[in-house]
């Protein structure tokens, strides 16, 4: 099987989680800049292609009533031009595009770091891919 790649993207940074071939797990892979990730195309096109994805699965941030807010929209314009970019690259035929409800995995990311002991300078810059991760864990787990 081929593996999800989550995007929790942010106004200055993206965070990317990867599942796993079977689609049973979820982990953080790495922060990019969302700027360069709306301008170039290549460095998700390198992901996609190295890790055989062929969803990308993006962080919708809903309002509590699970409504679309300011930031949601926000959120699909960025990923709207993150996918602009990544269309120069490759062909989007074969590629998934969803979107989930990412409530909560910020939180959950932060919760998991405090777990690690780690502080607030050594979670700066790791946050994004962990709260990618928690979005995909939680998709994961509820797909089926």
């Amino acid at each position: 099987m081929t593996r999800i790649l989550a995007l929790d993207i942010g106004e200055a940074r993206t965070g990317i989680a990867l599942s796993d071939t079977g689609r049973s797990h979820a982990s953080a892979l790495q922060v990019l800049d969302t700027k360069t990730l709306c301008r170039e195309g290549k460095a998700l096109n390198e992901l996609i292609a190295d890790y055989e994805a062929d969803t990308l699965l993006i962080g919708l941030p809903l309002l509590e009533d699970g409504s679309e807010g300011s930031q949601a929209r926000r959120t699909r314009n960025l990923a709207t031009k993150m996918l602009d970019a990544l269309s120069k690259e490759r062909s989007m035929d074969a590629l998934h595009i969803l979107f989930y409800d990412e409530r909560k995995s910020s939180k959950q990311a932060k919760e998991y770091a405090w777990a690690l002991d780690l502080n607030e300078k050594e979670m700066r810059g790791k946050l994004d891919s962990h709260a990618a991760a928690s979005f995909l864990q939680n998709y994961l787990d509820n797909k089926g």
